[in-house]
């Protein structure tokens, strides 16, 4: 038919439009991306990862601290030097296996953040991004600093990070000293921007670690609510001598996989290579975060104020989070500072809360592992009060089939239940609908072992494995103030 034929062209015309714009969308690149593909950390999931570098007000927390952003990057040339330390349970061979990969983990960005939502004052510490004087005038968050920008080679992202800790110690050592004076605060030095001096001072320095599958915009948003519900549960508390108001440390890390032939739908794929990832954290940066960065302003803040009693150090860790945190904080870094022959000596956490931990309960009961898993043989003497919660509800933590995890109630039940054989580790509990912690069985250690399948049981929007994620409410922010603050089962016990 003759119609036939214009039909055809201008289908073919449309069609050549449609191409044609999608090779210019193609050929648009981020504001970033130079900066991403030195770093390797340019790929559709991987920049989800240092999201907030993008989107410095919608990707906020909402309370004064720091945001700390770790990623995997390209390994450096001459390899990454760890040290094995008994408290890992491992053989040397299984420490390094940790470690064996294309990619490290590095601290990308600390960003310095303000609880005032509208307040411009959000600026970056540190900026592995900013790689020459034309990506420092690119970036979206400014540099704390007026001087002219540092700019840092993406080949040494992974030893820059001790750099990136140790401003991050500066910064928090004059932040938390300011607050403690009752004079008007004045800027942080070299910096015009607005500084948080004015205000009560801190109570807590907290640091929180989000679980599997959550990109950095998710974890934030998470970190929010938790913070929010301890404040709501400490705001309950009309007798208590001071409102809780901590400076938080969020810390992000990749704990999504990259690879792009994987289907969203089978993410579970996934699951041994985030667990080990969440290892890697704990014995890299975040060890160091918790074993010298703190250590650090603690010992500045002493020598300037004396009288100061030092501020307690909460770790808050949900799901892989909770591994990242209890290795940290249990066993400490294996990362050695440059030109030092050791690793940092460890030091107390006041506060350690493990959620749903995914990790396998043969880690904080057991004392060897003949599948050379890290356990930790003399327990966690590091956190003065470690706070575990299992719960029936969750279906994710009893996915592996290889061992029982942390977070499931049968784990509970065989530590707590009235069959246990022996002395009992830890100290059994219940956490009722409320948030409200009973005690039912003392034991010999610091860890309180708590079965709340009465305040875990909810789906949590848009999550999965039950109620897994079913830990932002106020009722979870009251079972996490107590521990915090010492206050129902910790106040009796007195640990």
């Amino acid at each position: 038919m003759h119609w036939e034929q214009p039909l055809i062209k201008s289908k073919f015309l449309a069609l050549t439009l449609v191409m044609v714009s999608l090779v210019g969308c193609a050929n648009t690149s981020r504001r970033l991306e130079t900066e991403e593909v030195a770093l390797s950390t340019d790929g559709p999931i991987t920049r989800q990862f240092h999201s907030a570098l993008y989107y410095p007000f919608e990707i906020a927390p909402r309370f004064d601290g720091y945001l700390i952003g770790i990623e995997k990057v390209r390994r450096p040339k001459d390899g990454v030097v760890v040290k094995n330390r008994p408290e890992y349970g491992l053989a040397d061979e299984a420490l390094q296996a940790k470690f064996n990969d294309g990619k490290v983990m590095a601290v990308t960005h600390v960003i310095r953040h303000h609880a005032d939502a509208l307040r411009s004052g959000n600026c970056t510490l540190f900026n592995a991004y900013v790689q020459s004087p034309e990506s420092a005038a690119r970036q979206l968050v400014p540099a704390c600093s007026d001087l002219a920008p540092t700019i840092w080679h993406p080949s040494e992202v992974f030893s820059n990070s001790w750099k990136a800790l140790d401003g991050l110690a500066n910064d928090m050592q004059r932040r938390i000293q300011t607050r403690q004076k009752p004079t008007a605060a004045q800027p942080s030095v070299g910096s015009s921007k607005p500084d948080s001096g004015s205000g009560p001072a801190y109570t807590h320095i907290v640091v929180i670690v989000m679980g599997w599958n959550t990109v950095q915009e998710e974890a934030v948003r998470n970190i929010n609510s938790l913070v929010w519900n301890m404040s709501r549960a400490s705001d309950e508390q009309p007798s208590s001598p001071e409102r809780f108001n901590p400076l938080v440390i969020g810390v992000t890390w990749p704990s999504q996989w990259s690879s792009d032939w994987i289907d969203p739908a089978v993410k579970i794929l996934s699951f041994p290579t985030k667990a080990g990832d969440a290892d890697e954290v704990g014995m890299s940066w975040l060890g160091v975060l918790l074993h010298d960065t703190l250590p650090t302003v603690r010992e500045k803040l002493h020598e300037n104020l004396p009288d100061m009693p030092p501020k307690p150090v909460v770790v808050l860790g949900h799901s892989f989070g909770a591994k990242a945190s209890s290795v940290a904080v249990c066993a400490g870094p294996a990362v050695v500072r440059p030109k030092e022959a050791s690793v940092a000596p460890l030091a107390e956490i006041d506060v350690l809360v493990n959620l749903q931990p995914a990790y396998l309960s043969e880690r904080i009961f057991g004392r060897t592992s003949v599948l050379q898993n890290v356990v930790y043989p003399k327990g966690c003497p590091q956190a003065k009060r470690f706070v575990i919660t299992a719960s029936a509800g969750d279906t994710a933590v009893p996915l592996p089939f290889w061992g029982t995890y942390l977070g499931e109630e049968k784990s509970h039940r065989k530590f707590c239940g009235p069959y246990h054989q022996g002395p009992r580790l830890a100290h059994c509990a219940v956490a009722r609908a409320s948030g409200h912690i009973e005690a039912k069985q003392p034991g010999t250690s610091n860890i309180y072992y708590i079965d709340a399948s009465e305040l875990i049981s909810e789906s949590a929007y848009g999550t999965g494995g039950g109620s897994h994620s079913d830990i932002y409410r106020l009722e979870h922010g009251r079972l996490i103030n107590a521990a915090v603050m010492g206050e129902g089962i910790w106040a009796k016990s007195g640990r």
